[in-house]
Order: structure tokens, then C-alpha cells, then sequence
């Protein structure tokens, strides 16, 4: 019994190191094709800063736009909505490398309901040794972004 139980524990935990985000490739025109069908449409507009998910759409509001600041900032977007939600919602994520910086921003938000659920700091300081910082949502900002919140459903 001690045995199976440890083999059931490796496999469990196998699993659970398993779950890689999905990568989302805007197109030229920003649509997001890598959603599935309740997460459609899909959009995000790098130079108005708007995102579309399912008929939600949040255009950014100041507090969250000025991640997007630096020119030439790299921006990859990933998404799990496959995974256990008992600790994390399906969401989205953005990461924001300013040119020459060392660092990226880490902006992470519900997929369902585009509300932010943590942003960060992530700053590479030796191979394989990651510094990260929390970055406060305050209040005034949560409010500005339910504010930006259109919905078409």
C-alpha cells in the first residue's frame, strides 16, 4: 500500500509540472486565434493598448498602460484555462521586456473577467536565479479598470 502510494504521488506530481502555458500569437491585425470558443473573439491591440476576450474589452487604463511605456518593449502573452482553477482562475498574462533593462514586467489578469490578479517585477540576477517583486494594485487602479471595462455580453 506504502508503495502505490508513493507511485500515485510521483505521477500526481509529474502531472502537475506538466502544465506549460499556451503562448497567444497575435495576428498582424491583433486577433488571437489560440483561444478556445468561449474565450472568442479574441483580440489585442499592441498600440491602443485594448484587449478583447470573449466580448469583454478592457482598454488599459493610465496604471496599467504604463507598463507598456518604454518604445521597442518586447511583449509575449500567454494563457491557461486548463488547468485547475482551485488556486489560479483561467487567465492571461503579459510579459513586458523594456529594451536593455534587465527585467520584465509581469502582468497577470482573469480570463474571465479581465480583472488583474497580480503584477510584478521579474529580474534575471544570476543564470537560473529570478528576483521578483509584487507591484501593487491599489484600489484607485481596480477602480479604473472595471471603469475601462466594456462588455458585449
Amino acid at each position: 500500500m506504502k508503495l502505490i502510494s508513493i507511485f500515485l504521488l510521483i505521477i500526481i506530481s509529474s502531472l502537475a509540472l506538466a502544465h506549460v502555458d499556451t503562448k497567444l500569437v497575435p495576428s498582424d491585425e491583433g486577433v488571437i486565434y489560440d483561444l478556445p470558443p468561449e474565450y472568442s473573439p479574441a483580440s489585442f491591440d499592441s498600440e491602443a493598448l485594448k484587449l478583447t476576450i470573449g466580448g469583454r474589452t478592457l482598454k488599459f487604463p493610465p496604471c496599467v498602460a504604463k507598463y507598456f511605456g518604454a518604445p521597442n518593449s518586447k511583449i509575449d502573452i500567454a494563457a491557461s484555462w486548463y488547468h485547475d482553477s482551485y488556486a489560479l482562475p483561467p487567465y492571461i498574462f503579459f510579459d513586458i521586456y523594456p529594451p536593455k533593462m534587465g527585467f520584465k514586467y509581469h502582468l497577470l489578469f482573469n480570463l474571465n473577467t479581465l480583472m488583474p490578479i497580480e503584477f510584478r517585477i521579474d529580474a534575471e540576477l544570476k543564470k537560473n536565479e529570478t528576483y521578483m517583486h509584487e507591484l501593487v494594485i491599489d484600489d484607485e487602479c481596480q477602480v479604473s479598470i472595471s471603469e475601462a471595462m466594456q462588455s458585449g455580453k
